[in-house]
């Protein structure tokens, strides 16, 4: 794949993520009815969304990594031993960082 094709695929990652983590937010600042069946739900729903957020900063966190690396002329190296990835794994994972003999 093409570093232009894997730069607009990372691009448009890191714009969803950004999207994603911003919506949690605002969910977040609206705060919770006063109703206490409505609050048990809520803060469930609390849970779930925290889940979600920590996840895509992580998932952000990745997509950064990666574009740096591109930047570098770094990108598609294992960091563990150093090794090309494989093609087809950076189309499916394009922010991987670990080929998959390194990932098993």
């Amino acid at each position: 794949m093409p570093v232009n094709t894997i730069l607009m695929t990372l691009k448009e990652k890191q714009a969803q993520l950004i999207n994603r983590i911003g919506a949690i937010e605002r969910d977040f600042r609206k705060g919770r009815p006063a109703d206490f069946a409505e609050q048990t739900s809520g803060s469930e729903n609390d849970e779930v969304l925290d889940e979600i957020f920590h996840e895509a900063k992580a998932e952000l966190g990745q997509v950064n990594a990666a574009l740096v690396c591109i930047d570098n002329g770094e990108y598609g190296y294992c960091l563990k031993c150093s090794k090309r990835i494989a093609a087809e794994r950076l189309k499916v994972l394009p922010y991987t960082n670990i080929c998959i003999n390194c990932a098993h």
